[in-house]
């Protein structure tokens, strides 16, 4: 069977971890390495700062990075060879696939850390978010921030549509999507180009099983959703490159009947809102998954080098990335997972909107509305059942691209989906 072109992307390089070796070389000091854009949303700088002003005692060696290719390429080859800085941040840039870098040994474990040190207690963190960074039940990575696949329409749409009010769990979501096609409506469902594509990865389903290297996902489900994704492709095949991509021109405009934030974090999705608060009412929505709650993902965390000496020196660093300054930082790109961060986020911090610019008045006067209460927080909190890092999972959908353009059948795209994660598994 041939692999279709464009479906593998990064092999994953970490296959057996050398725990022998000597470690980094500054062993006498905590390393950490701070790339450029992470650190732009993970404020390491002030982290590093921050380290130093709390533990003098300890020397802190600290890297930078302006170019992520090469700092992704270093880390991963230092880590190969057990060596590499004492913290390790993970993001889906520089670790295709944090689970496997988990199951191979990189890591350390950090369960008895996250037991005796009250910043990682319940009442600082929900216990939800920190499942994203476990793998066989043991603790490796500590989840930073997270962000909620939302979705941005108005009431008169809802109304219009009977957007929202149709589904509670996954095929409810799918059965809209179907309904509002087979309606005959021509208005795009979403303003960008792939949003009812990747909605599959918000399923919850579990399409890989790590322990025994095998794709296991739900074929059936994968194919309804492939199927209801027919309707939205061949609506807008047509028109599939928009030069906007603008929540709020394309709602105003009539261009599309929602605008999705996948992705997005906090600043996004409420800069949006308070814009069309002048013109429409707006509505934020959620994607539940397959038992009605919803998937978060977490988009950076924090690990230790297996093979670290500085394993507690290691421990209080990560502590003060949960701290409320540098989780006040973080929020300006995505949701902190610190819980009193998060609440306060949504009164409190200005800077939280640093997207809206010369909204930033319209934007911080909507944040007091009860709408945005019940609809944003609720589902950035309550509302969260599962939490993950994006992983060799989130090719998926792509793996079934032949068959929704009809090129070829969903038994070969399933047997090439197979594949494909084979040679991810076993590397």
């Amino acid at each position: 069977m041939m692999i279709k072109k464009g479906i593998i992307v990064t092999v994953i390089f970490m296959t057996i971890f050398l725990t022998g070796c000597s470690g980094n070389k500054n062993s006498d000091k905590l390393t950490i390495y701070v790339e450029s854009y992470t650190n732009s949303i993970l404020g390491l700088d002030t982290a590093v700062q921050m380290y130093q002003q709390y533990y003098p005692e300890s020397e802190i060696n600290v890297e930078y990075f302006d170019d992520s290719e090469v700092y992704s390429t270093r880390i991963k080859g230092e880590l190969l060879s057990g060596e590499g800085p004492d913290v390790i941040i993970t993001d889906s840039t520089s670790f295709e696939d944090v689970y496997l870098s988990m199951r191979s040994g990189a890591f350390a474990p950090i369960d008895e850390y996250i037991e005796t040190n009250e910043v990682f207690s319940e009442s600082v963190i929900n216990r939800i978010l920190l499942q994203a960074g476990q793998y066989e039940g043991t603790q490796y990575v500590v989840p930073l921030c997270f962000s909620v696949p939302c979705i941005v329409t108005t009431q008169e749409n809802v109304d219009a549509y009977g957007l929202g009010v149709s589904y509670s769990d996954y095929n409810g979501f799918l059965d809209m999507i179907e309904n509002y096609y087979k309606e005959g409506n021509t208005q795009r469902l979403f303003n960008a180009e792939n949003s009812g594509f990747i909605f599959m990865n918000h399923s919850g389903e579990k399409l890989v099983d790590y322990k025994n290297n095998t794709f296991v996902a739900n074929s059936e489900l994968i194919r309804r959703s492939c199927d209801v994704y027919k309707y939205y492709y061949e609506a807008t095949t047509e028109d599939s490159y928009h030069g906007s991509y603008d929540c709020y021109d394309d709602l105003t405009s009539g261009y599309s009947v929602t605008g999705c934030f996948f992705e997005g974090g906090i600043s996004a999705p409420i800069y949006h809102m308070a814009r069309l608060n002048n013109k429409a009412t707006p509505v934020l929505l959620s994607v539940p998954n397959i038992d009605g709650g919803i998937v978060a993902y977490a988009e950076y965390g924090a690990a230790i080098r297996n093979n670290s000496t500085k394993k507690e020196e290691a421990i209080n660093f990560i502590s003060i990335l949960l701290s409320d300054e540098i989780q006040k930082h973080i929020a300006d790109w995505y949701a902190p997972v610190r819980s009193s961060t998060l609440t306060g986020t949504l009164s409190e911090s200005r800077s939280v909107f640093a997207a809206a610019n010369s909204y930033d008045d319209v934007v911080f006067k909507y944040i007091e509305d009860d709408m945005l209460y019940y609809n944003y927080f609720k589902i950035h909190t309550s509302g969260i059942t599962e939490c993950k890092f994006r992983s060799i999972e989130s090719i998926a959908p792509y793996a079934y691209s032949y068959y929704v353009t009809g090129e070829d059948t969903f038994e070969n795209c399933t047997a090439d989906a197979k594949d494909v994660f084979d040679i991810y598994l076993s590397e």
